[in-house]
C-alpha cells in the first residue's frame, strides 16, 4: 500500500473512532455518507425547495449538527483529508446559505442552519412558514 493510500485509511479508521465516540456512526459509518446525505439535502433546497413540514427540515438540519461535531473533532483535525472533508462542507454550507431567504433568521435559538428559511418549499413547508414566521415564500420564488 502507497503512501497516499495509507494516510486515507487511517483517516478512514480515525473518522469511525470519532463517529463512534460523538454518537453518530450508528447513522453515518462513513465520511462519504455524512457529505453525501448534507450535500443532497442542501441541493434539493437550493434547486426545488424543501419538500415536507417544517418539523421535517428541523429534523433533516440535524446531519449538519452531526457534521460539526466531526469538524470539531480533534483527532481528526491533523489529516491532509480532513481539509478535503472541511472544503466539501464548506462548498455544501454555501449551497445551503444561498437556499435561505436572505437577511432573514427565525428567532430559534441554535447554529445559523438552524435558523435559515429555505427560500423555496412545497405546499406544506409553504405553509408551515407563513404560520409560524409570516413569511410568504411566493415572495422569494
Amino acid at each position: 500500500m502507497n503512501t497516499r493510500d495509507q494516510a486515507a485509511v487511517a483517516f478512514y479508521e480515525a473518522y469511525r473512532a470519532a463517529a463512534r465516540r460523538l454518537d453518530i456512526f450508528h447513522l453515518h459509518e462513513s465520511i462519504g455518507n455524512l457529505i453525501k446525505h448534507y450535500k443532497r439535502l442542501a441541493v434539493q433546497c437550493l434547486e426545488e425547495g424543501y419538500g415536507d413540514y417544517l418539523s421535517e427540515f428541523d429534523h433533516d438540519i440535524l446531519i449538519r449538527g452531526m457534521i460539526e461535531k466531526v469538524l470539531t473533532a480533534p483527532e481528526l483535525q491533523g489529516f491532509d483529508a480532513f481539509k478535503d472533508f472541511q472544503q466539501n462542507i464548506a462548498d455544501i454550507d454555501g449551497l445551503l446559505q444561498e437556499s435561505f431567504i436572505p437577511g432573514f433568521t427565525s428567532p430559534i435559538e441554535g447554529p445559523w442552519w438552524q435558523r435559515g428559511v429555505v427560500r423555496k418549499g412545497y405546499l406544506d413547508y409553504a405553509e408551515d412558514v407563513k404560520t409560524h414566521f409570516g413569511i410568504d415564500l411566493a415572495n422569494y420564488q
